[in-house]
């Protein structure tokens, strides 16, 4: 192998066959500024685009999960309800039985509903709304909340 190496001519840019220099070669003298621009034109339409279906991507995504958050809320706020209704129910009946007056009974479970009203106003008007509005754009845009 060695021998073989040996046998390659080693030729300078500078120097031609006849042993008198010349000028190097221009890497670039072929290439034509037009072709290098409709490329360049190229390529950049397709970063967009694939930044255009990036975006569409991730608002899908976002929009996604949002909506998987709304969705599992109304159906925890719906049984929760339902599980509330029938317990209010249940006391009215058990309150009138125990006063032999059904309607002092289901007074007494309508006022267990004014009675969350109150504590629902009280919490909603001292921050609560804050918090609550504050917890959802947390949630949006996936950041974790501020502990203090």
């Amino acid at each position: 192998m060695a021998a073989e190496l040996h046998d390659v001519q080693k030729t300078d840019p500078m120097e031609a066959t006849n042993g008198t220099l010349t000028e190097p070669k221009d890497p670039y003298a072929d290439l034509d500024l037009s072709v290098y621009l409709e490329s360049l034109k190229s390529s950049v339409n397709g970063y967009v685009r694939t930044e255009k279906q990036l975006i569409k991507m991730q608002l899908t995504d976002r929009a996604g999960s949002v909506m998987a958050g709304v969705v599992e809320q109304i159906v925890r706020l719906v049984c929760m309800f339902g599980v509330l209704l029938f317990l209010t129910i249940a006391l009215s009946l058990y309150v009138g039985e125990l006063t032999n007056s059904y309607p002092i009974g289901f007074a007494v479970g309508a006022s267990t509903y004014l009675l969350i009203y109150l504590i629902y106003h009280v919490w909603w008007s001292g921050g609560g709304k804050d918090r609550f509005i504050i917890e959802r754009i947390n949630d949006l845009f996936g950041h974790e909340p501020d502990v203090h």
